[in-house]
């Protein structure tokens, strides 16, 4: 009451100035006809008329109302008679007690204008977002937050969001304002004679569970990680309630323009008919772990490992985690509602014992913390707090290395470009094309690619590749990044990934020679990666022809020496037997 009682006296007070400012305005009428109008027709009309407006100046149209349009000039022709300037010379001259009059009269003419109250335009003070977001959740019981799409509240000078000088109301915030108080009545009244409608259904998961998996392929976007259909299970389900409803089933006939069906010039119209192209079971997340996946299904269900410091190295601070995670793509979903995730989980036990290549780091690595001789009970220190991860391996001692074996080397040898410089002699770098042709073919078997390379430089670029890059098909063995990652990629004929193996970073380095090599066996995680004769990374490739009708063998920048291609998977002690020549320069990765 007080704040209202306030606003009403503002008011009058406003509405007072402005009767005393009319007021005078009045007054002015009659000494205006007898003093003003008589002087102008004397002395000025009749050069600044309507039809000889010299210098754009009209002084018949001027009143006793003295409107804010000709305020200027009645300052400019106050001026000029006070000082004697109009009426020019050799014109008819007032006197000077006219002139006085004159110049006083229109002294408090301008007075009495300037008293008049401006005209402004006023300030809508708008709520805060926050607020708004508030008083629709109070006025209607409405939970939903509308007001995601306003824009933030700006910050005053003072660092508050609530000054009225930042709250300004524009016509499309306005717009916006409106447009969400409509859609806040629109969820909030609600029919009382139609029926809610309800969604529900169950993913069930585990290794080959599904007795019926679908035969075709499950895409869903680019570099999609779906699980395989044989993995996963979905089931519609109708809920129970006490209440009448409608159920929502989900929709299952699809019809989509596809291509890539063996000849990526061919695209028509495909039908599908299940339930797995309207759900599916995706995993998301960084890829790679010491060991295997960072997922994988067991007969329980879906295993998610934990997740593991930075890029797989202990010198990193924080985490990314977790490594694997899981999601559900839903092809059909309500955009709004109430909705209920039951997920039946436990702790698993998934003990890895690594391969001693496997480890995210070296034993002899920089601030890595080794236990040796675990025979009998031992101490470690740990010389300060941080993040660790345990690596539990063979020693190496454990598993001695094979003898080298070089009695079959010349069996399935596609092809062997030396270079000479292996020895260290000066050399220009390499970028070459071997052409293509029949003996260097792959097929859908197994192959082994490798070379002795050193670069100025660690960046991301192919070694030794034939196709294997965006939709092209074939495999491309490659250094990763400037980090010193190894990756082997590999495309199939319809332009799809076939797989890959990835090493962690760190097994490259610059201006080093080295061994690498990748030997590809088809099958889960049996394709290899090996830098120095060291295992680095295992992973699988898939089954496709890999022979590309097109793209030559290309060796990369970079000096190169022994580049070889087989059509076969080399043993352990065959690769053994390939680093004699340049056994000063391995070194473990």
């Amino acid at each position: 009451m007080r704040a209202l009682a306030l606003l009403s006296v503002l008011a009058l007070a406003w509405t007072a100035r402005y009767v005393m400012a009319q007021a005078p305005e009045t007054a002015l009428e009659p000494s205006f006809e007898q003093v003003v109008k008589p002087f102008l027709k004397q002395n000025c009309v009749r050069c600044h008329n309507e039809d000889t407006a010299m210098s754009g100046v009209r002084v018949d149209q001027l009143d006793a109302k003295l409107e804010d349009r000709h305020v200027k000039l009645w300052e400019a022709m106050r001026h000029r008679i006070d000082e004697g300037s109009m009426p020019p010379k050799g014109m008819p001259q007032p006197t000077a007690a006219q002139r006085k009059e004159l110049v006083g009269w229109i002294d408090s003419a301008l007075n009495i204008a300037r008293m008049r109250p401006t005209p402004k335009n006023g300030m809508v003070r708008r709520l805060t977002v926050a607020q708004y977001r508030n008083t629709l959740r109070e006025l209607l019981g409405l939970e939903d937050d509308l007001t995601v799409i306003l824009p933030p509240d700006a910050v005053s000078r003072e660092g508050f969001v609530n000054n009225k000088d930042t709250l300004q109301l524009s016509p499309l915030l306005l717009e916006a304002y409106l447009e969400i108080a409509d859609e806040a009545l629109t969820r909030s009244i609600v029919d009382v004679k139609s029926k809610p409608s309800i969604q529900n259904f169950r993913m069930d998961l585990g290794t080959s569970i599904n007795p019926t998996p679908l035969a075709e392929e499950l895409i869903l976007g680019a570099s999609s990680l779906l699980l395989e259909n044989k993995d996963f299970t979905v089931t519609q389900l109708i809920a129970k309630k006490p209440f009448a409803f409608e159920p929502f089933m989900m929709k299952t006939k699809y019809r989509f323009i596809e291509g890539y069906q063996g000849n990526d010039t061919v695209r028509g119209w495909r039908e599908y008919d299940s339930i797995y192209h309207a759900v599916f079971a995706c995993m998301r997340g960084s890829r790679g772990y010491p060991k295997g996946q960072a997922y994988s299904t067991v007969p329980q269900g879906l295993l998610l490992r934990p997740s593991i410091p930075n890029d797989e190295q202990f010198g990193a601070d924080g985490t990314e985690g977790p490594k694997a995670n899981f999601k559900l793509s839903l092809r059909e979903l309500p955009n709004r509602g109430r909705f209920r995730v039951t997920v039946t989980a436990a702790k698993y036990n998934d003990g890895l014992l690594l391969d001693p290549s496997d480890a995210a780091q070296t034993a002899d690595a920089v601030g890595a913390v080794v236990a040796r001789n675990l025979s009998s009970p031992q101490t470690v220190t740990i010389p300060k707090p941080g993040i660790y991860q345990v690596d539990v391996h063979l020693a190496a001692a454990d598993v001695p290395p094979p003898s080298p074996d070089a009695s079959r080397l010349s069996e399935g040898l596609a092809g062997a470009w030396p270079t000479g410089r292996l020895a260290g002699k000066p050399g220009e770098e390499a970028d070459l094309a071997i052409p293509r042709s029949a003996a260097l073919n792959v097929g859908d078997g197994e192959f082994t690619v490798m070379a002795w390379v050193r670069t100025k430089q660690l960046r991301r670029g192919s070694l030794v590749a034939m196709g294997g890059h965006g939709t092209v098909p074939g495999w491309s063995l490659e250094s990763l990044d400037n980090r010193g990652g190894l990756r082997l990629e590999t495309i199939g004929p319809d332009g799809r990934p076939n797989g890959r193996v990835s090493t962690q970073p760190g097994v490259l380095r610059a201006d080093s020679w080295q061994h690498v090599a990748a030997i590809v066996k088809r099958g889960k995680n049996e394709a290899r990666l090996y830098v120095n004769g060291y295992a680095v990374g295992r992973g699988e490739i898939g089954a496709a022809n890999l022979d590309s009708l097109k793209e030559d063998l290309k060796i990369g920048r970079g000096e190169f020496d022994e580049v070889r291609l087989y059509r076969r998977a080399l043993d352990v002690a065959e690769l053994q037997a390939l680093l004699e020549p340049g056994r000063q320069h391995v070194k473990a990765p």
